[in-house]
């Protein structure tokens, strides 16, 4: 099953031109047994991150910031009530249910929720504020789906359909597996995005993920990278998710996530991802 369609959007570096990104080798064919290969990698990737020891929690709380270092991309695109803003991210593990709560600032302890695709607000009191079950806010939607898949992606991105092994590549003296990754089939879709997942070969770990970004623009492609793995419990996850320009690049693109702390298995209420189980919504 794919991620929401729109789930890096504002995640992204524009490339230039305007011809329809395409993520597969130039010749758009790949090796015959490029699908056991590439999965057996994906396999690798979440194992090295501690594989199915993830599956063992029911939840995962993260203290993060969303750093927008650009003015004009804070004005245009930054969801919070401020830069950098401290927040609380807990999720239920499996499943995009989460809630999202301010930490100071102007809507210190607001927050946003998603649980079964039902989007809500929780106020300061505690009080919830539902939307209509087909009526979704868009920024929640996008948002926390979002922002709980980037540490995930190792697990997540094995939902795939589509997993093809490209051939590796050697940055920095080192060497990379490359993942193409898409859903349905591997050619370019109109509403459908492409993935290639650079695999560290010695680490096993992700190091950068590359993606086409069909809700923003057919030619719109985004390069995240991952840094400073940090073992939480039995699970190996980054603290650092930056939007870049090239693999190297020391500088943000439009933001970065940087973890601070992750607690597994927090002490929260029964109800506190999914305060009301009898709604519920598709994608």
């Amino acid at each position: 099953m794919a991620p929401p369609r729109s789930a890096l959007t504002l995640t992204l570096l524009l490339a230039t031109g305007c011809a329809t990104a395409d993520l597969r080798p130039d010749s758009g064919a790949f090796e015959v047994h490029a699908e056991v290969q590439g999965k057996a990698w994906l396999l690798k990737a979440s194992q090295a991150q501690g594989g199915a020891q993830l599956m063992q929690h029911q939840t995962v709380s993260f203290w993060l910031q969303d750093v927008w270092p650009s003015w004009f991309y804070r004005a245009v695109a930054m969801p919070w009530p401020q830069n950098e803003q401290p927040m609380r991210l807990d999720v239920r593990v499996g499943t995009d249910d989460a809630r999202l709560t301010f930490l100071g600032g102007p809507k210190d302890k607001e927050a946003w929720g998603i649980q079964q695709w039902v989007t809500y607000r929780a106020g300061v009191n505690g009080k919830l504020d539902f939307d209509e079950v087909h009526d979704p806010d868009e920024d929640i939607k996008f948002w926390l789906p979002t922002t709980l898949y980037f540490p995930f992606l190792a697990w997540r991105i094995q939902e795939a359909d589509v997993v093809r092994l490209m051939s590796p590549e050697t940055i920095g003296g080192k060497s990379y597996q490359r993942v193409f990754v898409s859903w349905g089939k591997a050619e370019p879709q109109d509403e459908v995005d492409q993935y290639i997942i650079y695999i560290d070969s010695e680490t096993h770990l992700v190091r950068w993920a590359r993606y086409t970004v069909r809700d923003f623009a057919d030619f719109a492609v985004g390069l995240m990278r991952y840094e400073d793995y940090r073992q939480v419990g039995d699970l190996k996850l980054p603290f650092s998710m930056r939007v870049v320009s090239d693999y190297d690049s020391p500088d943000t693109g439009l933001h970065r996530f940087i973890i601070e702390r992750v607690e597994l298995d927090a002490d929260l209420p029964a109800d506190h991802l999914v305060p009301r189980p009898e709604l519920s919504a598709g994608k």
